[in-house]
């Protein structure tokens, strides 16, 4: 029982690095050109700070958006299962997580789109 809930503590724990780190890396592929419109659009001012985040990320652009991809995508993989034996008693059952990794995961590919369509 005890190795039930490590294992499905455990997935609760990868999913969520990596939901959080695909959308940390889309963010940062979104920065230069996607999210600057999108903020100015919605009449959102101070988006120079992004500025410091374009220059940084700028050079692996393509290398931060698909790996963001693939993260948001293997975070959905892992926390894949609703119920079972290994998270019926661990967090990755509860529905406040599984809303919050949904989330992170939609806003992620929302960014992964607006920077694919912005060229």
């Amino acid at each position: 029982m005890l190795e039930a809930i490590r294992h499905g503590a455990g997935r609760a724990i990868g999913a969520g690095i990596l939901a959080v780190g695909g959308l940390g890396a889309t963010l940062a592929a979104a920065a230069c050109c996607a999210l600057p419109v999108v903020l100015a659009t919605l009449g959102v001012a101070g988006g120079t700070w992004m500025l410091d985040i374009a220059i940084v990320a700028g050079p692996w652009q393509r290398l931060l958006l698909w790996g963001g991809i693939l993260a948001l995508a293997a975070a959905l993989f892992v926390a894949r299962g609703r119920s079972g034996p290994h998270c019926a008693v661990g967090v990755c059952a509860k529905p406040g997580f599984r809303g919050l990794l949904l989330t992170m995961v939609i806003l992620g590919g929302g960014l992964a789109g607006l920077t694919l369509a912005a060229g």
